[in-house]
């Protein structure tokens, strides 16, 4: 039996996760440490769950009104489980780039026609990039002070930002004109022909270009009779944001740090902008390193290593292994296959 390209990317980013926080544990973690762990409160652990449980139903209830947007109609539990499946695959992707096409695809099985699914994943990915790409603009233009001595940080927020406006302003002119993306389709679909993915390329290129045109109808739809759900949908993907943001500070204060609210906001903000630029699987690794960057000169050493384990676990991992829980029923065929 052959590992499949799906498992050998969770391999890799549990191995990277795995070897990169016990790195920081290694270089960072003494008695004080081990105190810190002993000494956290319960209470905090009960409101970083409610805070989790508060970001996964925002993110489920984004979901669901913009499927309402669409005149569909989705169950806020199968709208849990598709928030995250779609985590799941973002974990174990370069770029957490894997969960928006395989949501499409849940969506689908939720008898969601595919181009109305296509919008619905890509206004709620505008959504939250658009929340991301101001949360990081704002904390970096007013709190610019907590890395203005760090050069490449100060590059890579730059380049960050452009590379953020362009995917939503590109995904933006795809959903208005679906006409630009035909060459690519016909390209598409002669390359997946060879493949022997598809049989009639003719078939593919009228299916694409019909669920296209749906994209395109349901995308207006959101500014026509559909603008109250698209509000609320983008409120919802607003108050997720906001919770993950939340979250980090709670874990941070509940491990003593004296941290001033505004302060954890934005560095939290800062460092969620840059991990989606990350080409790890699940930002492994290259994550845990920018939140060292990021909190070294705020968090005392000995706590860096349990806060990035904490907040990991809060931030994706226990919503990844439920998306992965649920994916089992989806997509067995894709995470492992039997080799001839």
């Amino acid at each position: 039996m052959k590992l499949s390209k799906r498992l050998l990317r969770l391999i890799i980013f549990l191995a990277l996760s795995i070897f990169s926080i016990g790195l920081i544990l290694y270089l960072t973690a003494n008695r004080e440490t081990l105190k810190a762990l002993t000494s956290i409160k319960g209470t905090y652990l009960f409101i970083l769950a409610g805070i989790w449980l508060f970001a996964i139903t925002m993110d489920a209830s984004a979901i669901m009104f913009f499927v309402s947007g669409t005149d569909e109609k989705i169950r806020l539990w199968n709208a849990y489980k598709a928030a995250a499946i779609r985590i799941f695959f973002n974990l174990v992707t370069p770029f957490s780039a894997g969960g928006q096409p395989v949501m499409i695809y849940t969506l689908s099985k939720e008898r969601i026609p595919g181009g109305k699914a296509s919008s619905i994943v890509i206004m709620k990915l505008i959504s939250l990039a658009a929340f991301n790409l101001l949360g990081g603009i704002t904390a970096f233009v007013f709190f610019h002070e907590y890395i203005s001595d760090i050069a490449a940080l100060n590059t890579a927020f730059f380049i960050a930002g452009i590379v953020l406006f362009f995917i939503i302003t590109s995904l933006i002119v795809v959903l208005m004109n679906p006409h630009l993306i035909i060459p690519f389709i016909e390209k598409l679909g002669i390359f997946l022909h060879r493949l022997k993915v598809i049989k009639d390329v003719k078939v593919f290129h009228k299916k694409v270009i019909k669920e296209a045109r749906h994209a395109r109808k349901s995308f207006r739809q959101y500014f026509g009779h559909g603008f109250g759900f698209f509000l609320a949908g983008t409120l919802s993907s607003g108050l997720m944001y906001f919770a993950e943001l939340l979250m980090l500070w709670i874990i941070l204060r509940g491990f003593g740090v004296e941290l001033q609210f505004i302060e954890g906001i934005t560095l939290s903000a800062l460092l969620f902008f840059l991990l989606g630029f990350m080409p790890t699987p699940g930002s492994a690794g290259l994550g845990e390193a920018i939140f060292i960057v990021i909190f070294a000169g705020t968090v005392p050493k000995y706590l860096l290593g349990v806060a990035v384990l904490v907040w990991r676990l809060f931030h994706r991992y226990l919503s990844g292994i439920g998306g992965a829980f649920f994916s089992a029923g989806y997509f067995t065929r894709i995470i492992v296959r039997d080799s001839d």
